[in-house]
């Protein structure tokens, strides 16, 4: 089971609030296991001829993770940068990303390029818990504030051989990779909707749900906006409500927003004009449909 990022998400800003002042992705990269998650790009990356063939093998096959993830490689002279970002990076409080990077981090002490090979962790965020926990997890200084979620790595290393290289089952390995990202790739890209569909997610984190927000978001015109969707017999707002109706499912599955709060959030005029709209997507007012959740969890 894999949950869709945006929901991924808001679960990192509920536990962020239920648990202030603890570092939760860095808790959660270190115990995350690397085997059953990552398997076939460990068996690639252990095996590549050099360090940077390791590296590179993530950035090349990084959709196979997640479709919101993007890996970049940005070589120096004398240092190189690991860059780590994610769509959802403005939205889930840095969570993510030191989630990420602890992931990262315990990935390269597998293959042996930790140690004095890695110079500096950057992340964007401020520390969630006390500073000291993220070096030592980390295992190097880290600096908080910065542009980009990254890992400085030592550019004289970028040549040498991991632990363990076997050019020709990388290979093999590799192959697996690359028919599973193109598979990956070819779903992503047999439906139109997808970019408006990921608009709708953006502007929802900041309870933006009109159709002039998301023609502006993707810099189209709402005319243009509209035909698309016509074309994929749908509409703009029917596209719109399915977003609001499964983002008022997840707000009401918890009792800590009102039914005020939730319609605020889901940008109605008034919790009136909510109630209405939750009947009609669903049969039931959005405290029957409460009442029904909590009743399920006795």
């Amino acid at each position: 089971l894999r949950l869709r990022d945006e929901v991924m998400s808001r679960i990192w800003a509920e536990m962020g609030d239920s648990l202030p002042g603890e570092p939760l992705g860095l808790q959660l990269g270190a115990r995350i296991p690397l085997g059953t998650l990552f398997g076939p790009f460990l068996l690639a990356a252990r095996h590549a001829a050099t360090v940077r063939g390791v590296l590179l093998t993530f950035v090349r096959y990084v959709g196979v993770i997640s479709g919101g993830l993007k890996l970049r490689l940005v070589e120096g002279p004398e240092e190189t940068r690991f860059i780590i970002e994610h769509d959802q990076d403005d939205h889930d409080r840095g969570y993510g990303a030191e989630c990420g990077v602890a992931i990262a981090c315990r990935m390269a002490e597998e293959m042996g390029i930790k140690g004095e090979s890695i110079v500096r962790v950057e992340l964007r965020s401020a520390p969630h818990g006390p500073e000291d926990a993220y070096s030592s997890q980390y295992g190097v200084p880290v600096l908080f504030g910065c542009e980009a979620n990254t890992i400085i790595i030592k550019s004289t290393l970028l040549d040498e051989a991991p632990s363990q290289p076997a050019p020709e089952l990388y290979e093999n390995v590799a192959k697996v990779l690359k028919t599973t990202r193109q598979v990956l790739a070819a779903r992503f890209k047999k439906d139109p909707l997808v970019r408006v569909r990921q608009a709708i997610v953006d502007n929802a984190a900041r309870s933006e749900y009109s159709a002039q927000a998301l023609a502006d978001k993707l810099n189209m015109n709402l005319r243009s906006l509209q035909r698309l969707a016509s074309e994929q017999d749908t509409s703009v707002k029917k596209l719109l409500d399915e977003a609001r109706e499964q983002n008022s499912r997840e707000l009401l599955s918890s009792d800590s927003l009102s039914i005020e709060q939730i319609a605020f959030l889901l940008d109605f005029s008034d919790d009136r004009a909510f109630r209405r709209a939750f009947q009609r997507w669903t049969g039931q007012t959005p405290a029957a449909f409460r009442a029904g959740i909590a009743q399920a969890q006795v």
